[in-house]
């Protein structure tokens, strides 16, 4: 059953993209970029400034520009995830059409213990602080 999960949800995915480029084509625009189609407009030109959240702390924040359809009126929305490093925060704002929640483990009963877990912190593994090019193990979550 898991193989048909996956393919419900890649067909699922399929269903939405291609509903988000016919109604791009209704309202006379394009979803392609250099021959690719994409749901996103840049992702190497993103924007970058520096917002201060609560208690006065800072963060380089980054935004993916998106050519936005009526179907990302109902079913889309924006992800803010936050990744922390000593003294140092970036945070990402990512467009999105679906999310991709897990429904297995044991402690998932309803669609807020799945959101729970989805935006719950994690450690990377792997990731070099970008002033020192150190490596680092800092936390990232929505």
């Amino acid at each position: 059953t898991s193989f048909r999960q996956e393919d419900a949800q890649e067909f699922l995915s399929f269903v939405m993209d291609q509903m988000h480029d016919e109604l791009l084509k209704l309202e006379g625009q394009s979803s392609s970029l250099n021959g690719s189609k994409s749901f996103l407009v840049s992702s190497v030109e993103d924007d970058e400034w520096e917002t201060v959240g609560p208690k006065n702390k800072s963060a380089v924040t980054r935004t993916q520009s998106f050519i936005p359809s009526e179907l990302n009126g109902i079913f889309g929305g924006q992800l803010q995830s936050l990744v922390r490093t000593k003294g140092k925060s970036s945070a990402t704002v990512q467009p999105y059409r679906l999310l991709h929640l897990d429904i297995h483990p044991d402690a998932v009963h309803t669609i807020e213990d799945a959101l729970h877990l989805f935006s719950a912190p994690e450690t990377l593994e792997g990731y070099r602080a970008s002033v020192t090019g150190k490596l680092a193990f800092p936390t990232r979550g929505c």
